[in-house]
Formats: structure tokens, C-alpha cells, sequence
């Protein structure tokens, strides 16, 4: 799309209107459909933008390079109940407070209820629970301020502490890595050059000798 956009405005000194942008990207997805096993647009997309001679404008494709305009869409997972909503529910000249409500009902269309009371299901998590389950995913990295404080251990897999937020084990199991820390590194402030993340070392400890850590 980069390359397209710049010779538009290399010619004619000003931004690619939008469905011609669209259009150029489309007829990449199409061209790929010539031949067997090539596929790498299989989605559908949703374009949005603005330029000068249309304002505002949605388009939406298909895996095929298919495009059409539209005034509201939706794609993926229960896009057709999306779609009945909006087909309902959307008028030209909708204000931004009514396109909020619109899109958050559009969100919450399938909810949990408890069985009986009809009422919405839904647990409040702390920042702490929160944070310790985003850990055991996986999903999160230690924070400079964590690994500079010696603090929150939670955030480190394969790190063990003690009840006084010093490290006393590093872990990491997917190589059979297991190990002590010498009594001079225990705490994060001596691993700043430790990286524990999705189980992989990435560096070693500053000063360390093969019987002391991993």
C-alpha cells in the first residue's frame, strides 16, 4: 500500500484517495487467487479513511479481492448478528455519544447470565491477580522498575523468592536448567543482565562461576 500511496503523490502532489488505495491492494489479493496453493490475503478486511473527495469512507473485502463501500460492517466471528444490528440500529447523522453506545452494544450482544436471576456474570480482578496470571502465561515481561527495584518476583518466571523478595532460585525448565545464586546476587538489582522470559535465557549473570548459577 506504502509504495502505491507515494507514486500517487509523486504524480499528482497530493494523498491517494482512499478507495483507489483500497482498489490497489484488492487487486494484489486477486492476483494471488491465479494460482494454486497462494493464499496469503485468506482474511477479509476492513478499510477506513478519509481524503478529500468522499470524507469518511469504509470498505470491506473479501479473501477473493472482492471489495465493496458501506456505511457500517463488521467481519469475523459472529459478524452476521453484527451485521442484523447494525442494519437496525445505524441512521446517517449519528452523534459520537450514539456510535459509542451502538459499538458497546455490538460488543456485549453475548454475555453470560446466571442461571435463574438473568443477571450478567462477570469477576472483577485485582492489579495483583491480574498481573500474577498474565505471569503464568507468559504474556508479560519484568518491568524496569521491578528488575532495578528487586521487587515483584511474580513477574519473573522461573525466579524464586523468599517471603522477603529475594531471589533464591532461577529455574528454567524447558532446557533442564536448574540453579543456586551465590549470596552476593539476591535480589534483581544483581540479575539486571538476567533475562527470563517464555522459559529462554537470553544473557548470563554478571560474575558468576559454573557451581553458582545457570
Amino acid at each position: 500500500m506504502e509504495p502505491s500511496a507515494q507514486r500517487y503523490a509523486l504524480a499528482y502532489q497530493e494523498p491517494i484517495p482512499v478507495e483507489q488505495l483500497v482498489q490497489s491492494l484488492c487487486d494484489t489479493k486477486q492476483g494471488y487467487t491465479q494460482f494454486g496453493g497462494l493464499r496469503p490475503f485468506g482474511v477479509s478486511f476492513l478499510f477506513a479513511g478519509w481524503d478529500k473527495h468522499h470524507g469518511f469512507q469504509l470498505y470491506m473485502s473479501d479473501p477473493s479481492g472482492n471489495y465493496s463501500g458501506w456505511k457500517a460492517a463488521a467481519v469475523g466471528a459472529n459478524s452476521q448478528t453484527a451485521q442484523y444490528m447494525l442494519k437496525q440500529d445505524y441512521r446517517d447523522g449519528l452523534t459520537r455519544k450514539e456510535a459509542v453506545a451502538l459499538a458497546l452494544k455490538l460488543e456485549l450482544a453475548e454475555v453470560f447470565l446466571q442461571p435463574g436471576t438473568g443477571e450478567v456474570q462477570y469477576q472483577v480482578c485485582s492489579p495483583e491477580a491480574l498481573g500474577k496470571l498474565l505471569a503464568k502465561s507468559g504474556l508479560t515481561q519484568p518491568t524496569p522498575e521491578a528488575r532495578c527495584a528487586g521487587l515483584l518476583c511474580v513477574a519473573w518466571p522461573g525466579v524464586t523468592c523468599d517471603s522477603g523478595g529475594r531471589v533464591t532460585a532461577v529455574q528454567v525448565g524447558n532446557r533442564s536448567l536448574t540453579g543456586k545464586l551465590a549470596p552476593e546476587a539476591r535480589n534483581l538489582t544483581a540479575l539486571a543482565r538476567l533475562e527470563l522470559f517464555k522459559n529462554s535465557i537470553f544473557d548470563e549473570l554478571p560474575n558468576h562461576s559454573p557451581n553458582q548459577a545457570v
